[in-house]
């Protein structure tokens, strides 16, 4: 079952905590950061509103420079008497005719002379007759755009085409009559002889349209239909979508127009009345991010937050560690261990808890020892008195009648000399007089005495069945253990350990210790006994299984030493089994001044 989040602890207070503030700077740098993009966006939008103007400009000032010139050309007197005949000249006669033409070539080149731009010079009269000062072979756009300006009473302008190597436009202009009106000259409003078509090229617009082209951002200059007209070499030509959208795009000639689609920012104008549109395309993410610069104050709320978890993360992070390291202690506590400590750490407030806490579990477990100790002592005496009814019990049986048969059976055997029967006899006497004694605590010699009788007895059934290794030192014989400790551990390991083994049957005795503890060992190579047996004689239940010595030895152990002492019982199926009893030095001087 899902445990059910509690909104009033402090875990989930301090969440929300850090949630609110991690969403509060967030979203202040969130729209701190839209500003900024949106700042950027205008700047971009300022920056190709001054480039197009650049660039609008410029073609002006071309354009109307190549008007002045052709307005000169309409001035000249012999244009005006070629086109409108000698005779109808207001101009007095100073050239003669036949050389008209050759200085009218003349004139026209000093035309292209004039700006570096002009390319060609075109005359044509009424009479569709064409003068012209030529270098570069004709263009049939070019021939159509001067059938169309012929006789137009305005300016045009045309698209821009190829002539030879360059790419160029035409400018027509209609070249009107010199007429003397009283005492002055006047040209005509209405009578049209002729039209001045100059090509320019157009190497001056294409410096000003790569100037605009950095970075991701393309440049176009279009037609009225929206076909590209010049654009920078290598440039990603213009299709699908985009072309689409500036088709259907209209542009405003007043001021720079913006739309933003298919990713990109479009921003143009129109150029002239002729149609031109000047588009400059850019990624909106390079829109956005035009000046990066600007984004350099936003660093401020990273800065913000990393201040607020430097300082602030690091109070709420101890806190709530000491919280909960609290609660664990809290809970030990709560299952019995009175004896750890809660480590003080951190901030001052947190070690006072912390050595008040443990202050005052020091005083429980004094207390507690203090009463466990009355309780040992009351234990004891209670045992005393209860011992004292066994042994009357006891002395009621008449030991001495055992003994004395016992001893007339020994006798027996050396009358007839069974060695057997007086062996037999001997032994079983020595364990009656150590199992029917007062003593609760022993020496260790006197317990390894009485198991050498036990296992004489065993031997002389079992003939040459088992063999024996001692492995015990004289110094540990002095300690003094719990009368009978050591031989149920041989009795089952001999009856349910090697009894029903074939072969070679080996019992191992080991009396060792360490700095803090004495062990008894008992090791087999019988049967061995399953996991699920091992823990069934440790946890002290008496069971059928023909483990109940042992497990009233585990019991007399706790009763005696209380936790400081056990055993230990390691074993395998068919591999045979360890039992080693391990009791603290301490508690054992302590039972053997109680004696």
């Amino acid at each position: 079952m899902k445990k059910k989040t509690d909104i009033n602890s402090l875990k989930f207070q301090i969440v929300i905590l850090i949630v609110i503030v991690v969403a509060g700077v967030t979203l202040a740098g969130s729209y701190s950061f839209l500003t900024v993009v949106r700042s950027n966006n205008s700047k971009y939008d300022e920056w190709c509103s001054d480039e197009i103007a650049v660039f609008e400009n410029s073609y002006r000032d071309k354009y109307y420079k190549i008007q002045s010139i052709m307005a000169a050309c309409g001035y000249n007197e012999n244009m005006q008497r070629l086109l409108s005949g000698a005779e109808e000249s207001a101009y007095e006669i100073l050239t003669p005719i036949d050389n008209m033409e050759k200085n009218l070539l003349l004139m026209m080149y000093n035309y292209t002379e004039l700006d570096e731009s002009l390319l060609d010079v075109y005359i044509k009269d009424k009479s569709n007759r064409l003068f012209s000062y030529t270098i570069y072979h004709n263009d049939e756009k070019l021939y159509k755009f001067m059938e169309e300006s012929s006789g137009d009473n305005s300016e045009n302008v045309s698209d821009i085409f190829e002539i030879g190597n360059f790419s160029c436009f035409a400018i027509a202009e209609p070249i009107r009559k010199f007429e003397e009106k009283g005492t002055k000259f006047s040209l005509s409003e209405n009578k049209i002889i002729g039209t001045s078509i100059f090509t320019v090229k157009t190497d001056f617009m294409m410096q000003n349209i790569k100037r605009i082209s950095h970075k991701s951002s393309r440049v176009y200059l279009l037609d009225k239909n929206g076909n590209i007209m010049l654009e920078p070499e290598g440039q990603e030509p213009l299709e699908g979508n985009l072309a689409k959208a500036i088709r259907n795009w209209e542009i405003g000639a007043e001021k720079m127009s913006t739309m933003v689609t298919e990713g990109y920012a479009f921003n143009g104008k129109l150029i002239n009345s002729n149609g031109w549109k000047l588009v400059v395309i850019t990624p909106e993410r390079e829109r956005n991010f035009y000046d990066v610069s600007a984004f350099g104050w936003l660093l401020v709320w990273p800065g913000l937050l990393l201040c607020i978890f430097f300082f602030a993360f690091p109070l709420v992070r101890d806190l709530n560690s000491f919280v909960y390291k609290l609660m664990e202690h809290m809970e030990k506590i709560g299952d019995g261990d009175l004896k750890g400590k809660l480590v003080p750490a951190g901030k001052k407030e947190f070690r006072q808890i912390a050595d008040g806490l443990n202050t005052m579990m020091d005083r429980i477990n004094a207390l507690m020892d203090k009463n466990i100790s009355l309780s040992t002592r009351l234990y004891r005496e209670e045992a005393e008195k209860t011992n004292a009814m066994l042994f009357a019990l006891q002395s009621q049986m008449n030991p001495h009648f055992l003994y004395n048969t016992i001893e007339c059976i020994k006798n027996i055997g050396i009358c007839y000399d069974v060695k057997e029967i007086e062996m037999l006899s001997t032994a079983l006497s020595g364990v009656l007089r150590y199992c029917l004694r007062e003593e609760n605590i022993v020496p260790v010699a006197q317990e390894m005495e009485c198991i050498k009788n036990f296992i004489t007895i065993q031997t002389i059934r079992f003939e040459d069945k088992y063999e024996i290794i001692y492995e015990t030192e004289d110094s540990l014989m002095r300690y003094p253990i719990l009368r009978l400790s050591l031989q149920p551990l041989v009795e089952n390991a001999m009856k349910h350990g090697l009894e029903m083994k074939n072969g070679r049957c080996i019992l191992k005795i080991r009396i060792y210790e360490d700095e803090e503890k004495v062990y008894l060992q008992v090791e087999d190579n019988g049967s061995g006994m399953d996991r699920e047996k091992v823990e069934e004689i440790l946890s002290g239940r008496k069971s059928a299984s023909g483990s109940v010595a042992v497990s009233n030895l585990i019991n007399r152990l706790y009763l005696f030493y209380g936790d400081k002492a056990g055993l230990k019982i390691d074993s395998f199926p068919g591999r045979g089994t360890k039992m080693v009893i391990y009791i603290n030095k301490n508690s054992m001087e302590i039972e053997k001044n109680y004696i």
